[in-house]
């Protein structure tokens, strides 16, 4: 990676379609990285968790992570802004910040798990483009 890469570096990914589409925009700060996950009809600002590289607490060596997180009262996107935060802390042993807000109206059990899959498979993606 060149110097002014990482400077600054944006990548912009989404995944699933109309009120189902989560849209990720991933910042590259210097060695840091800031990530927006939103969608639905109202995206936001619901939840936003930073993560700080460590090694595993179990002696093992391996990579994990210590997470602070705040939720806007009444909203819940704090597992979206985890899973996020946490895995790209892991993956590329940096500071992470991820806000995440997804809203959808009236949402259902089986709508929230929905969200959740796809959320996934944009983290899978969002990881491999930022791999790149």
């Amino acid at each position: 990676m060149t110097e002014q890469r990482k400077m600054l570096r944006t990548v912009s990914l989404s995944e699933g379609e109309n009120h189902f589409r989560i849209e990720t925009l991933i910042l590259g700060a210097g060695n840091d990285i800031q990530i927006y996950i939103g969608g639905g009809g109202t995206p936001h600002i619901g939840s936003v968790a930073i993560c700080l590289p460590r090694e595993s607490r179990d002696g093992s060596g391996r990579p994990s992570c210590t997470t602070s997180v705040y939720n806007v009262l009444g909203h819940k996107d704090d597992a979206l802004s985890v899973l996020f935060a946490e895995a790209f802390c892991r993956k590329f042993a940096c500071a992470v910040v991820a806000s995440a807000g997804v809203h959808m109206d009236n949402a259902r059990p089986e709508d929230l798990k929905e969200i959740l899959a796809i959320s996934g498979r944009l983290l899978k993606k969002a990881i491999e483009k930022w791999r790149e």
